[in-house]
């Protein structure tokens, strides 16, 4: 998983070069977003709205650590 421009502000990309189940969960493991991504496509996340502070995602189907992403 790539989760770009990190930190960041304003909106973040994730992308994967393959299909990804994804969730990006706050500091405390609760859930802030849910997403589905096909291969070599992007999701765009909005996270100006979110308090400043360490965001992760994950891919909910894959027992793998999660991708941290600052907010500014």
């Amino acid at each position: 998983i790539e989760v770009f421009p990190n930190p960041s502000s304003g909106v973040v990309t994730i992308r994967s070069n393959g299909n990804i189940n994804g969730t990006i969960l706050n500091a405390l493991g609760q859930e802030v977003q849910s997403f589905r991504l096909t291969e070599n496509n992007g999701y765009s996340f909005r996270i100006q709205d979110l308090p400043a502070g360490l965001y992760f995602v994950k891919d909910i189907n894959k027992d793998e650590p999660p991708v941290r992403l600052i907010r500014l």
